[in-house]
């Protein structure tokens, strides 16, 4: 399981900026909020907080762990900050999904289902794709209970029920046909959400950090399948993803990213036309 840690490299740079600010300014800026909880999730692999509160939650838990034996005041300000934005952030409260100077207005957005507990494996913690039922009833994702098995037997041990620990009378597996089906029909309304939200947050009338947010998860979705990129190009976002080059830095050079991410694959005169 992957733990947070404040070790500061390039890709973990925006949340160290961000924690760096005392917490009364985090207290009350909800877009600074929002920004430390997309990179707080990316950083440790969850692509969308919105839809994987549950996992970024657990990270937070996982880093108070880490940091029980501190003792600098500062540290244990901001875990309770994290906590409390994290706890705000699964309930849907306003404060940490808008701002009132956002135009954008996230009430405009296609809801995103949350992610439901079933649907995540107890040993990668991350969405199933070939969810698969052992003799104690408990599901997993089935490359991760077979490595369990594997190592069980290397290491002399009877197979065991991970969540359960007891013992197994037989390794054998049986594919949860049902609960797949539930997880790919989940997906792909949740990821038609996406690309609709997409499409609200990279107009002419949303914030810079909407932009962002909105180019980072055309990213996302681009990296899943190829089917997306199909289905992103078929919704008008390449003129959307254009206009965002008129913006600021930061934002015109996520919106080139994204572009090349789009286009990936394909000719590079495509590449070249779209900016």
């Amino acid at each position: 399981m992957q733990h947070i840690h404040f070790e500061v490299n390039q890709s973990d740079s925006r949340i160290a900026q961000l924690l760096s600010q005392n917490s009364t300014s985090l207290q009350s800026n909800p877009e600074l909020q929002t920004d430390l909880l997309f990179n707080l999730a990316r950083s440790v692999g969850i692509e969308d907080a919105s839809q994987n509160s549950t996992a970024l939650k657990l990270q937070v838990e996982l880093l108070k762990n880490d940091l029980q034996g501190a003792t600098e005041a500062y540290d244990l300000q901001m875990m309770d900050l994290l906590g409390n934005l994290v706890e705000n952030w699964a309930s849907g409260a306003d404060s940490i999904n808008t701002s009132a100077g956002t135009t954008s207005g996230y009430h405009e957005q296609r809801r995103v289902e949350p992610l439901y507990e079933s649907f995540v494996c107890p040993l990668t913690k991350t969405v199933m794709r070939d969810p698969v039922t052992v003799e104690s009833g408990w599901t997993y994702e089935r490359s991760a209970i077979e490595k369990w098995f594997w190592e069980c037997k290397s290491n002399g041990r009877p197979a065991t029920c991970p969540a359960t620990g007891k013992e197994l009378h037989s390794t054998a597996v049986k594919p949860s046909i049902a609960l797949r089906q539930t997880i790919e029909e989940w997906t792909a309304r949740n990821e038609h959400a996406r690309i609709e939200n997409a499409k609200i947050l990279l107009t002419s009338r949303s914030s810079q950090q909407d932009m962002l947010h909105g180019l980072k998860d055309v990213q996302v979705l681009c990296t899943k399948n190829k089917l997306n990129k199909h289905k992103l190009r078929k919704a008008g976002l390449i003129p959307e993803i254009v206009n965002c080059l008129k913006h600021g830095e930061q934002v015109r050079c996520t919106a080139l990213a994204t572009l090349r991410c789009l286009a990936e694959g394909e000719d590079e005169n495509k590449v070249n036309n779209f900016v």
